[in-house]
């Protein structure tokens, strides 16, 4: 099959194409021709976390847009919007709703409840609604285990109540909670996660 580019947008698929209406021709002859992909979750910020990988890597493998699952946090969200013009794929985020993200790993990013900092988060989520999609949450033993039984999924609460304050202040933006489970403190706590989620919030790994 050819297939033609105008504009940036697939303009055509046939069996064959006049290549004199082509401006230019290229053989992708043993290729795969694909739409531009799309990774949904990349520690795409190589300047805020020892995680992160340059999205100019993941774009010699067709990534065209690249999501980070909450790298940084509010004090951090300038400095992943800054980084994004030397990138050549679309970036986008998942703000932490610690406000520290990502940089104090491998240590927990809530090592102080107060670090889920609920009007920080709305702040930046307002400030940033062109490039963040919502809030991060980790959540599990290893992050959460040296808070009591009852704060544990107060950084969740946090995190939802940010995205519906700063929807409000964002007429037509919705955010959603991007909510990371493993190690969970007790076998029933997953069930208690999910019945705090809205509709479109999700559960990664």
């Amino acid at each position: 099959k050819d297939v033609g580019i105008k504009d940036g947008l697939i303009a055509a698929v046939e069996d064959s194409l006049d290549e004199a209406d082509g401006r230019e021709i290229y053989d992708a002859t043993g290729y795969i021709v694909t739409p531009g992909l799309v990774d949904l979750l990349s520690h795409n910020h190589p300047e805020g976390t020892v995680l992160g990988v340059s999205p100019n890597a993941q774009a010699l493998n067709g990534v065209t847009t690249t999501v980070s699952p909450g790298d940084f946090g509010a004090h951090a969200v300038g400095a992943f919007r800054a980084s994004k013009a030397q990138y050549r794929p679309r970036t986008l985020g998942w703000l932490m709703i610690s406000r520290v993200g990502y940089s104090a790993f491998p240590h927990t990013s809530l090592a102080f409840l107060s670090y889920a900092d609920q009007a920080a988060a709305t702040a930046a989520l307002v400030a940033n609604s062109d490039i963040l999609l919502g809030v991060k949450v980790l959540t599990g033993f290893s992050i959460t285990g040296h808070l009591s039984a009852a704060d544990d999924l107060v950084p969740l609460d946090r995190a939802i109540a940010a995205c519906e304050d700063a929807a409000i202040a964002v007429p037509g933006k919705t955010f959603r909670v991007c909510v990371h489970i493993g190690g969970q403190r007790t076998t029933t706590q997953i069930n208690d996660i999910v019945t705090k989620l809205r509709a479109g919030d999700i559960i990664v790994h």
